[in-house]
């Protein structure tokens, strides 16, 4: 049985984003993620409030560089579409998709040492910017100048450790809050020099900037839909550019790029087919029955199999110029015999420009001579007896740098070895040398810090023979060899290398003189499977063997999840769409799914797979799952709307008649008598009283009203009072007083209700874009929201504000009132200050008349005692007939007032929440949204803009073959991982 193990490197798809990853200086590239603190995801933060806003989440990369930067320098910052540059072969998203226009702003945090800092507490300030010039936007002269972004570092900076924050900010679908992408990592420089500004006017991350600058949420398409801003100048976001007194710096722009990476040839795509068709990097190129082509239009036609044959690049490394790149790749040799292997090794070192004579320096004069390279010199062994097995050999580690050996040596071959053995498929081999002790070899360091329980390593002695025989140094290398110092789980191995004189023998006399060392040395009391070369190679392929097998599962895993996403992808690209027949018929089946899915969202009709996504999240108004039941969402969020407008919807908090010590709020009090209930929160309620946090929408636009005692009330009445007074007798009050009472009161009413409308609006912005994300490509979903909904959201979201306008009006108004509630409010109150009247007079006052029943013969007992009604009267009157000659009767006409007005206020605030969630938000912003993308839209629309908006770009095109063609891989190997997972034996070819 022939076994083919292959490993797939899946991505993510992350379409259109970008991740800034590399520096220069003057020209002077500085090398990929060298001093740079980076993610390997390239998606962008949304929120301005993210933790992670300063220098991005989730950091994979951040070394110990720190770049030197004199002020007053050019300095370049290059993005690129992933980490290393473009995607794949042809990605017409590097290094960012051409949509997603915005400005570039850099910014400085003085640190006290930027390798070791974090960004917990710093303050920025900005140090350069570049936005909207004409119509070019600074993302697009990004885009023309390759993925480098220039600007001037200004001269007046103070020398010292800097983070260097470099930020891209995402504007194609910024129109709804939240729609703005920022894109951000931080380089660690050094800046020199003489100037002596550390910074002005500072900003924190987060923080620096709010969800609605205009910068921020904006829409920055015309008429047209053209992304121009309509001729408006663009507002960037942040503060000021600090400024030198000699004006020096601060500006971002074109500059000629870096003379170590020149721009990239602008080469035609590949043809999708015909004679002159080619296969994409990574495409089939070959094999027994392929009729597809045959040239790769990147990489080298490798045949992994009798039927199939595919486009694998040579190895340069990334951080290479262009030309460089070419000239290793196209570097090519064979060879019959291995005794020509020395030449491919020196032909090689010359091409990779390493030193090899000792002085450092090369033959090769394209590049700088280094004792190291990057670059993966491979080499394939093919014969019917040799095993299936694969070894890379990497450079042993270095301690310091000597004569030869640069620190960046150094750390060249430290970044080599840890980028092999972390990768959790890989079994490492660490070799320790007998010449050594075992303890100061920091390979054993090494493969613990990525492989901690040892579970794929096996070590590896070397020159066993040059132990002194019987020595103390041979018994600790015996008992490391017995795995009984360092473990393994895969145990030890010893092999004899050819000494200095010996370095002529054959690979026949070397074997032999192996064989004879184990046989009369001291290690010969060590298994025959744990020494010698042959022993090794059969090891090696029986523990590859396993640790495939082990690793079959997950691997089937991965291939599932790959097809899902291959699938998911192919599936939202649709059908081929060269034709405004083919545009209108695709647009027109996703309107009418999404259609169907948005109307069953307002129906609160959830049955579709849309609604399932998410399922386990907690319910929340910030997560996308509950967006999705956007019927749930907005019940949930009229019901907090209520209830804030309810406890914070009146300026003042009116105490109770009762107890002047109440805090309770005039709304809640009233809210709690309404429903007969002893619930309504007093004022001094804790923390646990609150809602969720994620529920509390509106508490941050809104401020506590203000406590009045009852004293405090009605001096308030009476200042109203007395600015109204008109014709009524003392003891009156004019009847329009209450409307100007009210109309202060309900003052807050016009903010809560706007923050309402914004909410829901939101909700429904993103629900729209969350379908169009789950249903359509990248690069239609933003053609379609420019052109189809961004314009009728906007207007829905107008019409539901003018609607609010028209209902704060009729608040502004005298008030209208048919219902009884008012008056039982007022009569409810009248009582209230009675019963306080009769709390208020002393005990003696009143006459009880005792009721006594004889029981018996002699025995009396008391039986009630009764409360003398007449008595009570008569003394209530006489107390206000003496009251009468010091009565204020202001007082009186603000107790009245106050009164009425509180009663009123109850009724109109169900009346305008009643208004609100039905003719705002239900008439305005709900109902018909599944008509904002429909068919009839669909149907009537133009030729032109129904291509405008669905044709497909050569580059989807070319995707689709791709994906098409992955698929079809993906379902094989998926048929051969299923065949071998059940296999117990060793493969035919592992034993060799």
């Amino acid at each position: 049985m022939k076994f083919t193990a292959a490993l797939l490197g899946l991505a993510a798809s992350a379409s259109g984003h970008a991740i800034f990853q590399k520096l220069s200086v003057n020209g002077v590239e500085q090398g990929s993620l060298k001093g740079i603190r980076a993610p390997s995801s390239n998606n962008p933060i949304q929120n301005v409030n993210d933790g992670g806003l300063a220098c991005n989440n989730n950091l994979q990369y951040k070394d110990s560089n720190v770049i030197t930067v004199p002020a007053g320098a050019k300095v370049g910052a290059w993005w690129g579409h992933v980490i290393g540059g473009p995607q794949g072969a042809n990605d017409a998203e590097h290094p960012i998709a051409a949509s997603h226009k915005g400005p570039i702003i850099v910014y400085l945090a003085k640190v006290d040492n930027a390798a070791t800092t974090g960004t917990s507490g710093l303050k920025w300030f900005k140090v350069a910017e570049a936005g909207l010039s004409g119509s070019t936007w600074a993302v697009d002269t990004m885009i023309s100048n390759g993925g480098w972004h220039y600007f001037t570092l200004p001269t007046c900076v103070a020398p010292g450790d800097y983070l260097l924050r470099v930020e891209l900010i995402a504007l194609h679908s910024a129109s709804s809050q939240g729609g703005a992408q920022f894109y951000m990592e931080c380089a660690q420089i050094r800046v020199s020099g003489s100037g002596t500004n550390a910074g002005s006017n500072f900003v924190s991350f987060p923080g620096a900037y709010a969800a609605n600058h205009p910068g921020i949420l904006i829409s920055i398409y015309d008429n047209t839909g053209k992304p121009s801003n309509g001729g408006r100048a663009y507002s960037i976001p942040g503060p000021a550019v600090i400024t030198c007194s000699g004006g020096s710096g601060g500006g971002g722009g074109t500059a000629p790029p870096p003379a170590s990476n020149p721009p990239p040839a602008s080469n035609p795509p590949p043809a999708s087919g015909g004679g002159g068709a080619t296969a994409p990097l990574y495409g089939q190129c070959g094999g027994q029955g392929w009729n597809g082509p045959k040239t790769c239009a990147q990489g080298t036609c490798k045949a992994s199999g009798d039927y199939y044959s595919q486009c694998l690049p040579v190895i340069p490394d990334t951080d290479r110029s262009q030309e460089d790149q070419k000239r290793i790749k196209d570097f090519s040799e064979s060879i019959t015999d291995f005794k020509d292997l020395p030449l491919i090794m020196d032909a090689a070192t010359k091409v990779m420009g390493i030193a090899n004579d000792g002085d450092g320096s090369t033959q090769s004069n394209q590049t700088p001579a280094s004792a190291f390279s990057k670059d993966t010199l491979s080499i394939e062994i093919n014969g019917p007896n040799r095993p299936q097995l694969t070894l890379i050999d990497i450079p042993g580690l270095i301690q310091s740098a000597t004569k030869g050996v640069s620190e960046t040596d150094v750390a060249v071959v430290a970044e080599i070895t840890d980028r092999y053995i972390k990768r959790p498929r890989t079994i490492c081999l660490a070799v320790v040398s007998a010449t050594n002790d075992a303890a100061n070899q920091p390979i054993l360091q090494r493969v613990r810090r990525f492989d901690p329980q040892g579970e794929r390593t096996l070590g590896v002695i070397t020159k066993p023979d040059q132990l002194p025989k019987g020595s103390g140094s041979e018994a600790k290398f015996l008992e490391l060899a017995r795995n009984e110092d360092v473990f393994f789980k895969l145990g030890w191995h010893v092999i004899r290398n050819r000494r200095f004189d010996e370095k002529d023998f054959s690979f026949d006399e070397r074997n032999a003189a192996e064989e004879h060392f184990f046989r009369t040395s001291n290690f010969s009391v060590l298994p025959q499977e744990m020494v010698g070369i042959e022993a090794l190679r059969t090891r090696l392929s029986q523990l590859l063997f396993e640790h495939v097998k082990a690793e079959l599962p997950q691997l089937s895993e991965d291939l599932e999840r790959a097809l899902q996403i291959d699938r998911h992808e192919l599936d939202l690209l649709g059908d081929t769409r060269s034709t405004p027949t083919a545009c209108r018929l695709y647009l027109a089946k996703l309107s009418m799914e999404c259609q169907e899915i948005c109307k069953a969202a307002l129906d609160g009709k959830y049955e579709h797979a849309f609604f399932k996504m998410g399922a386990e999240e907690a319910f929340s108004l910030e997560n996308k799952s509950t967006i999705a039941r956007l019927r749930a969402a907005v019940q949930h969020s009229n019901s907090i709307f209520a209830e804030e407008l309810r406890t914070r919807g009146h300026k003042y908090f009116f105490q109770s008649t009762a107890d002047h010590k109440s805090s309770k709020a005039e709304g809640e009090s009233s809210m709690a008598e309404e429903a007969e209930s002893s619930g309504a929160e007093d004022e001094s309620s804790t923390a646990e009283d609150e809602p969720p946090i994620a529920d509390q929408i509106y508490t941050s636009s809104s401020t506590s009203p203000k406590s009045l005692s009852r004293e405090e009330s009605v001096a308030w009445v009476q200042k109203m009072l007395l600015r109204s007074r008109g014709t009524e007798l003392i003891g009156n009050f004019n009847p329009r007083l209450i409307g100007e009472l009210f109309w202060e009161q309900s003052q807050p009413w016009e903010k809560l209700a706007s923050s309402h409308i914004e909410q829901v609006s939101h909700f429904c912005q993103s629900f729209l874009a969350n379908l169009l994300e789950q249903k359509t490509p990248k690069e239609i979903q933003s053609r379609i929201w420019a052109f189809m909904i961004q314009d009728k959201l906007v207007q829905r979201k107008q019409a539901a504000y003018d609607e609010l306008g028209k209902l704060i009006d009729d608040t502004k108004e005298f008030p209208i009132n048919y219902n009884h509630y008012y008056t039982d409010i007022i009569e409810k109150r009248r009582q209230e200050r009675l019963k306080a009247r009769l709390k208020s007079l002393a005990p003696g006052e009143l006459t009880h008349i005792s009721t006594e029943r004889r029981r018996g013969s002699s025995h009396y007992e008391k039986y009630s005692t009764e409360v003398d009604i007449d008595k009570v009267i008569s003394v209530c009157l006489k107390s206000n007939a003496a009251a009468a000659t010091t009565i204020n009767m202001d007082n009186f006409s603000g107790e009245e007032a106050l009164d009425c007005m509180q009663a009123i206020y109850k009724v109109q605030y169900k009346v305008f929440v009643a208004n609100l969630t039905t003719q705002v938000v239900e008439r305005q912003l709900i109902r018909g949204l599944e008509n904002v993308f429909s068919p009839l839209v669909v149907i009537s629309m133009a030729d032109e803009k129904v291509e405008a908006i669905a044709s497909e770009r050569p580059a989807t095109k070319r995707r689709r073959i791709f994906l098409t063609s992955r698929i079809q891989r993906l379902e094989e190997g998926r048929r051969v991982f299923r065949e071998l997972i059940g296999t117990q034996s060793v493969p035919k070819g592992f034993n060799n």
